[in-house]
């Protein structure tokens, strides 16, 4: 069992990481070869794609996986009565979003290139429900190989259509043919090993997955809106040059979350066990979670923020991008924020309180449709880059108030202010190191940083001992 779990763990995280490479690479091939205006189109399309495509999904695929485990021998039925529906899904969404785009009122090669990427979102159910059910089976070594085929398909149709000189819309269909590639390579792989067999829809058993669905639907919703509704909105109000230039930004901010990410990954089966030990054990592991990923994380933004122009310069290597930098220097730490929002969600579901997690992440949806329109509105791309940051502040602030209540295990008020102090400190130094080297005014921030957290006190051995023997059940050998 724990051969297989592991196995798991490897074949989702690879899955993970392939979509985000492949997914940044696309991105730098089309700002480097077409310019801000064409990858702002391009991020419009891929934003509207990520917001129906959890439409798409109605809830079912996070179902599906329960029941399939729950019920090996029956994979074939329950496929055949749930992909049937997620590809009706995948057209009803098509059809709201050309309506949004229409009524939205894009340029008319962004709206051409939403309409035909729109058609993705057929095949993609029937991913999405093969997926699921190599998931349930505990097949997932295939998930990897499916999406590097796809991906990379999907990555030549776009080198090719760059290439060809051909208009910006027909990226769109390399969107579709992303997902045609996918969906046959399912389909091929599922029937060669026989889990679906002759076409078998359940309708009793459909309408009863349908019921339910909607206790898994929620929260992926409110989780993907906040990510990316910025664009859409940003391309509305500021043109979608300034989209794309602001998705630049935004491309190389989000790797710090790939980075970051398994923090609070790791922390969910360990608290899990701590809140069943007894709630002194979990309140202290709660209070170094929190302390931990806020001061641990500070450092990675910290040094994107120092190491911005030169990332920009690097990465992007176009002078229309140079307005990315200080828009990197402030989403930068939407880090910190991120992880923070992480570590607290996954304190309330190891409490078992998802409805809490549920309504804040209700709350984050709204906090972002307000917030990042009006800030936009009033600063620009720097006012959207604040309202992003702003928002997932006040997120993290809504959970902690909800942990608070819960357990009582947020860090002390004192211990908070000399982190935020050593933070403080890394920042002035950044500001001061602005004028030298560009690896001297990266490296410096980072050193005095470090510094400054040994000698106010945030960081000591023997806490970073107490932290490890919290989480991990063992008492380390040297501390």
């Amino acid at each position: 069992m724990l051969r297989n779990i592991t196995k798991n763990v490897l074949a989702l995280g690879v899955n993970g990481g392939i979509r985000i490479v492949f997914g940044m690479i696309i991105q730098v091939l089309i700002a480097r070869a077409l310019g801000a205006e064409a990858l702002g189109k391009f991020a419009v399309m891929t934003a509207y794609i990520a917001i129906f495509q959890v439409v798409t999904q109605l809830g079912l695929p996070n179902l599906l996986i329960r029941e399939v485990a729950r019920h090996r021998e029956e994979a074939s039925r329950y496929w055949w009565s749930t992909v049937p529906m997620l590809m009706v899904g995948g057209m009803l969404a098509w059809g709201l979003q050309v309506l949004i785009a229409f009524l939205w009122g894009h340029p008319h090669d962004t709206f051409l290139m939403v309409v035909i990427s729109g058609a993705s979102l057929v095949p993609f159910g029937l991913i999405i429900g093969s997926e699921a059910t190599l998931r349930g089976l505990e097949r997932m070594e295939i998930i990897p190989t499916a999406q590097t085929v796809a991906y990379t398909a999907y990555m030549l149709l776009i080198v090719g259509i760059i290439l060809l000189g051909w208009p910006v819309y027909t990226l769109g269909w390399a969107m579709v043919g992303l997902q045609i590639v996918g969906a046959t390579f399912y389909i091929g792989y599922l029937s060669l090993w026989r889990v679906i067999r002759r076409p078998h829809v359940d309708v009793r058993l459909a309408r009863a997955l349908l019921r339910q669905a909607p206790h898994f639907y929620g929260l992926p919703v409110a989780a993907i809106i906040p990510n990316r509704i910025g664009i859409i909105i940003i391309a509305k109000i500021l043109g979608e040059q300034a989209s794309g230039i602001f998705n630049a930004a935004q491309l190389l901010a989000r790797a710090l979350f790939f980075v970051t990410t398994g923090f609070s990954e790791a922390l969910y089966p360990a608290l899990s066990r701590l809140y069943v030990t007894g709630m002194e054990r979990f309140r202290q592991g709660v209070r170094l979670s929190i302390y931990y990923g806020m001061v641990l994380t500070a450092v990675l933004s910290l040094g994107m923020a120092a190491s911005a122009p030169w990332l920009v310069d690097v990465v992007f290597g176009r002078e229309e991008y140079a307005m990315a930098a200080p828009l990197l220097r402030i989403l930068a730490w939407q880090a910190v924020f991120f992880v923070l929002n992480g570590v607290l969600s996954v304190i309330e579901m190891a409490a078992n309180r998802q409805d809490v997690m549920f309504y804040i992440s209700v709350a984050k949806v709204l906090i972002f449709v307000i917030l990042v329109p009006l800030t936009t509105w009033l600063g620009g791309l720097w006012g959207a880059a604040w309202g992003i940051v702003l928002g997932s502040f006040m997120t993290v602030l809504l959970h902690s108030i909800a942990v608070h209540h819960l357990v009582r295990g947020l860090p002390s008020a004192g211990s908070t202010v000399r982190a935020a102090l050593a933070v403080g400190i890394g920042i002035g130094a950044l500001l001061i190191a602005r004028p030298m080297h560009e690896l001297i005014a990266t490296i410096v921030p980072v050193i005095v940083y470090a510094i400054a957290l040994f000698v106010l006190g945030v960081i000591r051995l023997s806490d970073i001992g107490r932290f490890v023997e919290q989480i991990t059940g063992h008492k380390p050998a040297v501390v």
